[in-house]
């Protein structure tokens, strides 16, 4: 055994490692948060540590050294691991919320009349999660956390969960303690800041898509990754689960004795609590006119919704427009480029980043605008290729364009964003964008098709989340990702997975209109679906600049 000393922000211990584990795994089962998006395959470059080997028979250490932790095994010497410290209040996680629906036909709230209980709404991503303590008897907030979620470490996509869980015993229980245990922190924090027993805090509403939610449940997600994709329960039940429901015990941080949970119900495999949440509590979700709501995440969700029902269905979008597995994506940080605009002059391109910080990355509205530019420049053609310098200069691309370009080993283009090639972007991460973009404008097509709905016909389109909330109507439409004529009859609604999370937490007619909303919708399964597939390879064109 070696001895192996890890850090992670201020968090320092020294265990004992078994020289030659793959040590992603290794500090996966320390307790430590690695960002591995791609769930360890060596794809994404995004597990990148820092280790320190000491030399043997000498009291001189090797110089630190960057390795991909998935890709490394762990030393039969004694060494040192830095672990990026992914935590900080400088995430940019959307808590907001706007909503239309009439105040007045709103949800009665219970009314608990004790002023000394409290409850925790939840929103649960596959990104990120958002946890918000409320006092019970009238609802006011007393506190609110988010941060990305602990689970990325096992992949940055569900199905990639789902997959850790089928090929590694005990892996239910290992992602159910990592999300409780991560949501149950949040909590704790929250109590102690605001001198808060934690005794006193006695119900949980949690929304999120299908998967997370079994997970948090302590139910198998495994059906629902292979057809007929049918999951485990639809979360229709109206009396909350507690934690002896549980069928394994889970010990720790994991647990929270006596608390009441209420899920969101979820309308299919992969249309979940978040989706049926926020429309009850963004929009008039059963009036007259016709309506879109869209919720782009690693999965791109959607509703297309009147009076006389609802239309839903879900398409792999993956997560580029989260900036996973994309060259230099990162989340929305400092330092993230987050809008790219060509300059007044028309020479130059004119940079925007998190925080007015110095470009370390590129996030999804970022990448949307780069696209946009790209597009409408030439530089990216009408089948999605990203032009080497030559081919660009002699397209007629512009030189401020042409300028930043290489050329790489495949005959593609390379297009540098910073003087200092410290932020770029590839052919390859163009392609993963081209797929996105193409898939959520393929599932809008195909639910507008069924409904024999045109553009004209449709009021509003609702766009959900924090991806919602730096996107460029512009931009979006350029691209194809969503339509032209809609860009203008766009409404940002916020978080309205914590926001319906929040109402369903002190309104038992709220949760049972949630039921009513999931009962309303008619799934529209895209898998295989012979209408889908021809739509979606006409959205991969891109339309000429």
């Amino acid at each position: 055994m070696s001895r192996v000393q890890i850090i992670q922000g201020k968090k320092a211990v020294s265990v004992d490692g078994r020289p030659g584990d793959n040590m992603l795994d290794f500090l996966r089962q320390k307790g430590f948060f690695v960002n591995a998006p791609c769930g360890g395959n060596g794809t994404c470059k995004k597990c990148k540590v820092k280790v320190q080997v000491e030399s043997a028979g000498s009291e001189v250490s090797e110089e630190l050294k960057t390795v991909l932790a998935c890709q490394t095994p762990v030393p039969d010497q004694d060494c040192r691991i830095q672990i990026p410290d992914y935590s900080g209040p400088s995430m940019e996680i959307e808590t907001g919320f706007f909503s239309e629906r009439d105040r007045a036909s709103a949800s009665v709230k219970e009314g608990i009349s004790s002023g000394s209980l409290y409850g925790a709404a939840v929103d649960l991503g596959t990104t990120t999660v958002v946890a918000k303590l409320c006092r019970l008897s009238d609802g006011k907030e007393a506190g609110i956390r988010s941060g990305w979620n602990r689970q990325a470490r096992y992949g940055a996509d569900v199905i990639s969960r789902v997959k850790y869980i089928m090929e590694n015993q005990g892996g239910l229980e290992e992602l159910c303690l990592c999300a409780r245990s991560q949501i149950f922190s949040m909590i704790r924090e929250m109590c102690r800041e605001q001198g808060i027993e934690e005794n006193k805090v006695v119900r949980l509403s949690l929304a999120g898509n299908t998967i997370m939610q079994h997970i948090f449940a302590g139910r198998s997600p495994v059906s629902i990754a292979a057809a007929p994709f049918k999951p485990e329960t639809f979360f229709l039940e109206n009396e909350p689960e507690k934690e002896e429901d549980l069928s394994f015990r889970l010990e720790g941080e994991g647990r929270w004795p006596g608390l009441e949970i209420f899920y969101a119900p979820c309308a299919a495999g992969y249309v979940g609590g978040d989706i049926i949440a926020g429309l009850g509590a963004a929009c008039q979700w059963n009036g007259s006119g016709k309506y879109i709501y869209l919720d782009v995440g690693t999965n791109g969700e959607m509703v297309l919704g009147s009076r006389n029902g609802l239309i839903c269905c879900s398409v792999a979008s993956g997560p580029a427009f989260e900036g996973a597995e994309i060259s230099c994506g990162m989340a929305g940080l400092p330092g993230a480029v987050s809008g790219v605009k060509i300059a007044e002059d028309g020479k130059s391109l004119v940079l925007e980043t998190v925080g007015d910080e110095e470009a370390k990355g590129i996030c999804g509205s970022g990448l949307i605008d780069l696209l946009a530019v790209l597009v409408k420049t030439g530089e990216v053609n009408r089948g999605g290729r990203l032009l080497p310098p030559e081919d660009a200069r002699e397209g007629g691309v512009p030189d401020f364009i042409v300028n930043l370009l290489e050329e790489d080993e495949n005959g593609n283009g390379r297009l540098w964003l910073t003087e200092d090639h410290q932020v770029w972007i590839t052919a390859d991460d163009i392609r993963k964008l081209q797929l996105a973009k193409a898939a959520v404008m393929a599932g809008i097509r195909v639910m507008m098709r069924l409904a024999g709905t045109r553009d004209k016909d449709i009021e509003k389109l609702y766009i959900a989340g924090g991806f919602g909330r730096h996107l460029d109507p512009d931009s979006a439409a350029a691209i194809g990702m969503i339509p032209e004529r809609l860009k203008g009859k766009i409404v940002y609604v916020g978080n309205g997975s914590l926001a319906g999370a929040a109402e369903a937490l002190e309104s038992r007619e709220f949760r049972e209109e949630m039921v009513s909303i999931q009962k309303r919708c008619h799934y529209l399964e895209l898998s295989g679906n012979k209408i889908f597939n021809d739509e979606y390879l006409k959205q991969m064109a891109f339309m000429e600049g």
